[in-house]
C-alpha cells in the first residue's frame, strides 16, 4: 500500500484482539500482509497477553513499515517493541480521548486498557507486576510522547500526567506538528485510538467519551503526523463494541484514517456479497453478510479469495425464521459450512423451492 505522503509502503498487521479475547467479527482488509493468529493457553489474562503481544512484535519486526489494526491499545507494546528491534529509538504521538496512563495502583476499574501508554514510558515502573517480561521493550522517554486530546482524565490520571515528561497538547494538525518539530528528527510511532473522535459521529465505541474533534479534523492531525515527521510505524485501534466491528461504517471510518496515513485499504465484502446473495437473497444478505461472513473457512492457512476471516465461526439466526433459531458451531481450518447453510435453507423451503411462511 502507497503512502502518498512520503513515497513509502504500508505493511498491514491485523491483530483482531481485545485484550486475550479473540474478536471474530474483527473486520480484516484484503490488503493485509499479515493476521496475528499466536495459539494461548489457558491461564492469567497478563500471561496471555504476552504471548500475544511477543507475536504481534515478530510480525512488526519482520515489517518494512508496519501498520497495525486492533482491538486495543496494549497491542502498543508489542508494535514499538518490534519497531525497537529494528533498531529505532522511537518518540510516540497518542491520539485517544483517555490518558492510558493508569496503573494498578490508581485505577478505579483495572482495565488494562487504560494503562497502555503508562506501559510504554519511563511510567512503567509504576506497572512492574502486570506482565511477566518486558518484552526486551526499551521505556520510552516521557519527553518523546506527544499526547493529543486526552480530554476524558480522572484525577489520578491528571496529577501522573502533570508528574510526567509527557506533552499534552490539542487533537489539532498545527499543535501536533508544533510539538513534533520539538522532538527533532527521531522516528514516530503513530497510535490512534478511534474514541478520540467525536461521540456523535463515532456510534458503538467501548468507551464514549463525549463531545470531541470529527472524524475529518482527526485525519488532518494523521496527515500533519506523516508530513511533520518520520512515522517509522502506526496502530489504529478498532475500540468499538463487538457487535459494532462488522459495520458498514466501521469500514468506512477505518478506511478514511487509514487513508489520512498515507494507505489504501481493500476490503473483499462486494465477492461476499455476491455470495450470500445466492442463499439469502439480496435484501437478506445487506443484512447478514457482514456477519454471515465468518463462516467461510481457510484453505491452506489463508481464507478463501471471496474473504479475509478470522479462523472461527459466528452464530447464525435467520431473522426469517420464527420456527427455529439456528447457529453453528465455530468453523474448524478446512472445513465448510456451505453445506449446512444448503441443508438449512432446504429446510425452510418446500420443494418446488417456494419458501415457507413466518406463521408456520
Amino acid at each position: 500500500m502507497a503512502d502518498h505522503t512520503t513515497g513509502a509502503t504500508w505493511d498491514l498487521i491485523v491483530t483482531p484482539w481485545h485484550l486475550d479475547e479473540h474478536l471474530p467479527t474483527f473486520p480484516v482488509p484484503a490488503s493485509a500482509t499479515g493476521t496475528t493468529w499466536p495459539t494461548l493457553p489457558a491461564g492469567p489474562v497478563p500471561a496471555r497477553m504476552d504471548l500475544l503481544h511477543q507475536a504481534v512484535a515478530d510480525e512488526v519486526a519482520r515489517a518494512a513499515r508496519p501498520l497495525v489494526l486492533s482491538g486495543d491499545c496494549p497491542t502498543s507494546r508489542g508494535v514499538v517493541t518490534g519497531l525497537q528491534r529494528r533498531g529505532h529509538d522511537l518518540a510516540v504521538v497518542w491520539l485517544d480521548a483517555h490518558g492510558d496512563l493508569n496503573s494498578p495502583a490508581i485505577s478505579i476499574s483495572g482495565y488494562l486498557g487504560g494503562m497502555a501508554l503508562a506501559m510504554l514510558a519511563m511510567l512503567t515502573d509504576r506497572t512492574p507486576t502486570l506482565f511477566g517480561t518486558t518484552l526486551g521493550r526499551r521505556p520510552v522517554a516521557d519527553s518523546n510522547i506527544v499526547l493529543a486530546d486526552a480530554r476524558d482524565l480522572d484525577p489520578a490520571q491528571r496529577d501522573a500526567l502533570t508528574e510526567s515528561g509527557v506533552h499534552r497538547v490539542p487533537a489539532d494538525p498545527a499543535a501536533i506538528t508544533s510539538a513534533l518539530g520539538r522532538l527533532g528528527r527521531t522516528p514516530v510511532y503513530v497510535h490512534l485510538d478511534i474514541d478520540v473522535i467525536d461521540g456523535v459521529q463515532l456510534h458503538g465505541a467501548r468507551f464514549p467519551s463525549g463531545t470531541g474533534p470529527s472524524l475529518t479534523h482527526i485525519e488532518d492531525c494523521l496527515t500533519a503526523a506523516c508530513s511533520a515527521a518520520d512515522v517509522a510505524g502506526a496502530c489504529i485501534v478498532y475500540a468499538w463494541l463487538p457487535d459494532h466491528l462488522s459495520a458498514q461504517t466501521t469500514r468506512e471510518t477505518i478506511t478514511r484514517l487509514a487513508r489520512a496515513l498515507g494507505a489504501d485499504l481493500a476490503w473483499h465484502e462486494p465477492a461476499v456479497r455476491c455470495l450470500f446473495n445466492q442463499f439469502f437473497g439480496a435484501k437478506e444478505a445487506n443484512s447478514q453478510v457482514l456477519t454471515l461472513c465468518r463462516t467461510i473457512p481457510l484453505q491452506n492457512g489463508s481464507p478463501l479469495a471471496s474473504c479475509h476471516v478470522p479462523p472461527t465461526g459466528c452464530r447464525l439466526a435467520p431473522r426469517h425464521s420464527t420456527r427455529r433459531r439456528w447457529s453453528p458451531p465455530l468453523a474448524r481450518r478446512g472445513e465448510s459450512y456451505f453445506s449446512g447453510v444448503t441443508r438449512e435453507r432446504m429446510s425452510r423451503e418446500e420443494p418446488g423451492g417456494a419458501r415457507r411462511s413466518r406463521a408456520e
